[in-house]
């Protein structure tokens, strides 16, 4: 493989990679939003539920 070929193939294995990274890091952040959400609606279900528990009782 020449030099300037190996130039190319080195550049685009770079890119590849750096596009890889990117994707995967807006994966990721994408799941841990979602577990966020969850996390959130499954708290205020919780908090939602302990009131009404508490106002019945009264």
């Amino acid at each position: 493989m020449s030099r300037a070929n190996l130039g190319v193939f080195e550049a685009s294995l770079l890119a590849s990679w750096l596009n890889f990274l990117e994707a995967l890091s807006n994966l990721l952040l994408r799941a841990s939003y979602d577990a966020n959400v969850n996390f959130l609606s499954l708290r205020n279900l919780a908090s939602n539920e302990l009131f009404f528990a508490s106002f019945i009782s009264l």
